[in-house]
């Protein structure tokens, strides 16, 4: 059978106030990466990325509002680690340490800190499962306010996406005109983007059926010869000597010009072979004169 030990819960409240501490520097320091995107996001040319950088304040502000609430949860297990003894030998939660107590329990579900679901467990053997199920809903709202509200799963209103974009410009001196806020409630959630942010693709503006202009395709016919050269190649003579390059085995035969030594840059040449005759090998080599 299994009941309520003092023992066994100062430990725990221990444990949590440390591992608070280590997930709030985890977050503090994705909270700086993910600042610097931002910045990044709005310093754009010519167009900023306004609707991704709105996304990404959204993450922003829930991990912002998340180290604060572990900031509170932290206090209220110091606090309640530190009034262990007093705890232990009331039958009844004191009414000075019911909201430290039922916030503990509201958040043990809502937070990735293992050791307050122990706690919330002894909490349960000391006080009962009724006691623990107003906790869970809030009666009597008890529940600390800030850690209820930054805990919440409702998106920031567009108002707060806004304030943290124009603070983050600031911060990281990007020059940026944040759009003015539509008329209406600014504490509504921020609308679905638009794309006005996505440039728009070639073609896109057109009327509908027409279609882009574009260069014709290059055919290249087999058995052309295709000469490859740098830009402004040297003048060549066309009277210099032509070797013949023979493929043992077959019958075909390549004539490459020969480059005399006084040319600066070579010509590389090769020939588009046709795909029909079986004699010629399916592998050319590419010869660098």
């Amino acid at each position: 059978m299994f009941w309520y030990d003092e023992n066994k819960i100062k430990p725990q409240l221990k444990m949590a106030v440390h591992r608070f501490q280590i997930a709030s520097n985890k977050k503090a320091a994705l909270l700086k990466q993910n600042k610097r995107e931002i910045a990044s996001l709005l310093s754009m040319t010519p167009l900023p990325k306004e609707e991704k950088a709105r996304i990404r304040a959204e993450a922003v502000i829930r991990d912002d509002y998340t180290v604060e609430a572990y900031e509170l949860l932290q206090l209220n297990c110091e606090l309640l680690a530190e009034r262990i003894k007093f705890i232990s030998n009331t039958k009844t939660c004191p009414p000075e340490m019911k909201g430290c107590i039922s916030t503990l329990i509201w958040a043990a579900e809502r937070v990735d800190i293992p050791e307050l679901l122990v706690i919330r467990k002894q909490l349960q053997l000391k006080y009962g499962s009724k006691f623990i199920r107003k906790a869970e809903d809030n009666e009597g709202g008890v529940v600390n306010e800030r850690v209820v509200a930054r805990l919440s799963i409702i998106p920031p209103s567009s108002s707060v996406v806004r304030s943290y974009l124009v603070k983050i410009a600031e911060e990281y001196d990007v020059k940026w005109d944040p759009p003015a806020l539509q008329s209406g409630n600014t504490n509504d959630i921020a609308a679905a983007p638009d794309g006005y942010s996505v440039p728009v693709a070639f073609g896109a503006d057109r009327p509908q059926g027409e279609a882009p202009t574009m260069p014709d395709p290059v055919t290249i016919q087999p058995g052309k010869e295709i000469a490859t050269a740098p830009p402004n190649p040297p003048p060549c003579n066309l009277e210099d000597d032509v070797e013949d390059i023979y493929f043992p085995g077959t019958n075909y035969l390549e004539k490459h010009k020969k480059l005399s030594e006084k040319d600066d840059l070579p010509l590389a040449t090769a020939t588009v072979l046709p795909d029909t005759p079986s004699d010629i090998p399916t592998a050319v080599p590419f010869k660098t004169a």
